[in-house]
């Protein structure tokens, strides 16, 4: 899991190498969740966001890194 502070967005990485991102509102209880996106096939071991770029970057179980776009949800790298 990680939280990107600047852009108020939680990413949670899942066992099923699939990531959800929850945006949190002015009130932190209220939150509206993003596109689930399949980055990997096994469990997400590590994220991290790049408000800069508009990406995040995740590891995996299966032994890849991946670069995905935040917005379209396109692998990039």
């Amino acid at each position: 899991m990680y939280f990107d502070e600047e852009a108020n967005i939680i990413y949670i990485g899942f066992d099923q190498g699939k990531v959800v991102r929850l945006k949190l509102g002015d009130n932190p209880i209220h939150y509206t969740e993003m596109t689930e996106l399949s980055v990997h096939t096994l469990r997400i071991t590590g994220i991290q966001a790049n408000k800069e770029a508009g990406t995040f970057t995740t590891v995996s179980d299966d032994a890849q890194m991946k670069v995905t776009e935040g917005t379209s949800g396109s692998v990039v790298f």
